[in-house]
């Protein structure tokens, strides 16, 4: 089986920047959850979650990964955080490397607000997410980065070379 690189970490948590970074520095394909539904499905994953209810757009995210881990060579994976809400979603990154990157609501609030990010939020929504899915992302997480402050693409790309020797 192949493994993957998984980038997980909630909106704003720096996972599609720091995950083009990791592949570019791997020489890998990279594949964004967000990207893969916009191209499948002709809508933003915001426009899906308007339209469809939030409950259907998690669906989506969850058929999408599982989708982009079907590649057979080795590739960085960064799936939506709603992923870890179902087994599914955490039975299908298990056997990957898992980077958590993680950063402060305040931080990743200040980041969505600045960008073309597909979909808006509030700092105490961030935060609500972040600490309901904690445990969860501890269960998975092979290495964990704090991106509040710094870019973290090298550190990841090393720790996949040491995680794939092991």
């Amino acid at each position: 089986m192949t493994r993957h690189l998984i980038i997980i970490g909630e909106m704003g948590s720096g996972k599609t920047t720091t995950g083009s970074g990791a592949a570019d520095e791997l020489g890998w394909e990279f594949r964004d959850s967000d990207d893969w539904i916009e191209r499948l499905h002709g809508r933003t994953s915001g426009e899906i979650a308007a339209n469809d209810g939030v409950e259907r757009l998690h669906e989506i995210e969850l058929v999408t990964l599982l989708d982009m881990l079907a590649a057979p060579e080795p590739t960085v994976v960064s799936p939506a955080a709603s992923i870890l809400d179902s087994p599914e979603g955490i039975a299908a990154i298990t056997s990957h490397i898992v980077v958590w990157l993680d950063a402060e609501p305040l931080v990743r609030a200040n980041r969505i607000g600045q960008s073309d990010h597909r979909r808006k939020t509030t700092v105490e929504a961030l935060r609500a997410l972040a600490e309901r899915r904690t445990a969860a992302y501890q269960t998975v997480t092979d290495v964990r980065v704090d991106t509040g402050a710094r870019d973290a693409a090298s550190s990841i790309a090393a720790a996949v070379v040491t995680a794939q020797r092991a």
